[in-house]
């Protein structure tokens, strides 16, 4: 995980895609379930995010930041159980790549039907 010599945000913060109707389905699931904040866009320049960032993948700022499967990974842990477990899973040494690799899939495709907005094609 990505440390950073400042302390995060009083209330973490999850900043997801809300034009992907499966980012924010998943967002709306995991805001009844932890005190994280859910928002299309927060002011993260000092912790080291990049605007632009937003729109590649989730990132979640809290006591770390982090991106991609690593941010689904951090939301779940403050999910309890038994959504902790399976963030804590993710984060395994040799259960990284595969998540890495899985979560990028989605990224890509994310405009799917089986994802949530409509018709497309799969990207590989």
């Amino acid at each position: 995980m990505n440390h950073l010599g400042n302390t995060g945000p009083s209330v973490p913060i999850c900043v997801y895609d809300r034009g992907c109707k499966m980012c924010a389905r998943m967002a709306k699931f995991a805001s009844k379930r932890t005190h994280v904040e859910f928002t299309g866009f927060a002011d993260l320049t000092s912790r080291g995010v990049n605007p632009a960032e937003y729109s590649q993948h989730v990132v979640y700022a809290g006591e770390t930041v982090e991106r991609g499967h690593r941010a689904v990974a951090a939301v779940l842990a403050t999910m309890g159980r038994p959504w902790t477990w399976v963030g804590r899973i993710i984060d395994l040494r040799p259960i990284d790549p595969i998540a890495r690799r899985a979560y990028a899939w989605v990224a890509r495709n994310r405009s799917c039907s089986a994802l949530g907005n409509g018709a497309c094609s799969i990207k590989k």
